[in-house]
């Protein structure tokens, strides 16, 4: 019951705004690529080869990657974040639709992630500065994806 009473709590103002995060992400993205292809993957940052490799590393002898390695900073930082915030909490839809919603999606976005040969971060922040067709088509069409299920979810009613 205490899962369904909670609320969020209202957060400051942050003092980055998009254009700054937008330029912290320019070194973050060339580090990545340059650490990535001294391993030997020329590829930059994406969340959905790095949760293959945790997969991978707890199930065979495959050994963490710089991306699995990621994907584990952003997790445990993200905990870390929340929880020093005093904002962590277990939460759940109040309406069970909605969860069916999200986890329909999330298979969806899963499937679509293997289907365009990468995640979103994947094609915006890698491939779409590499001028990709393959990132500029997906990067595209998860635009026009998000807009059409905003438009599905809020708009239509």
């Amino acid at each position: 019951m205490y899962v369904f009473g909670t609320k969020t709590t209202k957060r400051p103002e942050s003092p980055l705004t998009w254009p700054w995060i937008g330029i912290l992400v320019i070194p973050v993205a060339m580090f990545g690529f340059w650490s990535s292809t001294i391993s030997g993957r020329p590829y930059g940052l994406g969340i959905t080869g790095g949760w293959v490799n945790i997969f991978q590393s707890f199930t065979t002898k495959i050994p963490l990657n710089w991306e699995g390695a990621e994907v584990l900073g952003i997790v445990i930082g993200a905990f870390i974040n929340a929880f020093a915030n005093k904002e962590f909490k277990f939460r759940i839809p109040k309406k069970g639709i909605t969860y069916l919603q999200v986890l329909i999606g999330g298979m969806l976005m899963g499937f679509g992630a293997v289907f365009a040969g990468g995640c979103n971060i994947g094609h915006f922040l890698t491939g779409i500065p590499q001028l990709a067709l393959s990132s500029l088509v997906a990067g595209l069409f998860f635009i026009l994806g998000n807009w059409f299920m905003s438009w599905i979810l809020y708009q239509r009613g």
